[in-house]
């Protein structure tokens, strides 16, 4: 078998008519850029599952205080000033009403509807938390 032998911009180069195949460099470098690869693919993955668990939990948190608020709509008769508190699954809740606190609320005015502020705190056992805060429209007590 004979060597031909050229010339290149960097120097003699020796080439073979039959060679075939890769270098050990170049299999080095395609092996680098295979492992950076499944290295991302694998730093993806492990974010996605996180990601998967915390939305998870956020809508556990955010189904309670719903079914919470849903529940509490069917007491109309709650007077404002109410705490109310319990548990569900390993959720433990707190609903509260209040007066509307905004500054543009007249609550002296003589007007058949008065909004009342109500805030729903959810909590799991394994500390994450969710506040979720609304108004509602509530008939003025007569006096």
């Amino acid at each position: 078998m004979a060597y031909r032998w050229r010339k290149s911009g960097l120097g003699a180069v020796g080439t073979k008519r039959d060679m075939a195949g890769f270098t050990v460099i170049e299999a080095l470098v395609a092996l680098a850029v295979l492992a950076s690869t499944l290295g991302a693919v694998a730093q993806l993955t492990a974010f996605t599952h996180k990601l998967g668990l915390t939305l998870e939990k956020r809508l556990a948190l955010e189904e309670t205080a719903k079914q919470v608020l849903t529940d509490f709509s069917a007491h109309r008769t709650l007077e404002t000033g109410v705490q109310l508190r319990g548990t569900k699954d390993d959720q433990t809740w707190r609903l509260s009403t209040k007066e509307y606190p905004q500054p543009f609320v007249d609550h002296q005015a003589r007007t058949a509807w008065i909004p009342e502020d109500i805030v729903i705190d959810v909590r799991q056992s394994t500390g994450e938390q969710i506040r979720v805060e609304t108004v509602r429209l509530v008939k003025r007590p007569s006096q």
